[in-house]
């Protein structure tokens, strides 16, 4: 397969170490493998995830309002199991080379088959989830670390409108759509 004309790349990628040889292929190949599986290796495949990002609105103009009725970028976390799920020792970054961006307060739960908003704009309020972090409506990422530092979930998005948001085709689905 010739990587220059795949269409998901879309001339993003050089080929010059790949065309000098094969053992230079095999090389990339074996460092991206253990690149993805050192992110991945708090997550066993054959079991649900525990908690979910569902979806996020980076640019919310005339979407839901917080408690100070303020319409701010929000992250929407949903938690598919029978029972309410502890937050506690829960982070949520911005930043991949910070995973420990910000932690979520002691006695914050996502209900038994629930979601909860996490605005992102540091602000604070009774009863709400407000963290100091950024969502770029032009694109970016966020992840959700479990207790430990264990990934349990990334949401990562392209150029979004405003009042666009990303997030699972219905409550923790495997699918993303723009909505």
């Amino acid at each position: 397969f010739d990587a220059r004309r795949d269409v998901y790349k879309r001339g993003r990628e050089d080929n010059a170490g790949f065309d000098a040889s094969a053992a230079a292929l095999k090389d990339f190949v074996q460092r991206r493998r253990a690149f993805v599986e050192a992110g991945l290796g708090g997550i066993d495949p054959g079991v649900a995830q525990p908690l979910l990002i569902n979806e996020v609105q980076p640019d919310n103009r005339t979407g839901p309002v917080n408690g100070a009725g303020l319409r701010s970028p929000w992250v929407e976390l949903y938690n598919p199991g029978p029972a309410p799920h502890a937050l506690a020792g829960h982070t949520l970054t911005d930043d991949p080379a910070q995973p420990a961006r910000w932690a979520f307060p002691a006695g914050a739960t996502v209900p038994a088959g629930g979601r909860v908003i996490v605005w992102l704009d540091a602000a604070t309020a009774a009863g709400e989830l407000h963290a100091p972090l950024t969502a770029r409506p032009a694109g970016q990422a966020l992840a959700l670390y479990a207790p430990g530092g264990v990934l349990l979930d990334t949401i990562a998005w392209r150029a979004l409108g405003p009042d666009q948001s990303f997030g699972r085709r219905s409550d923790g689905a495997a699918l993303w759509a723009v909505q």
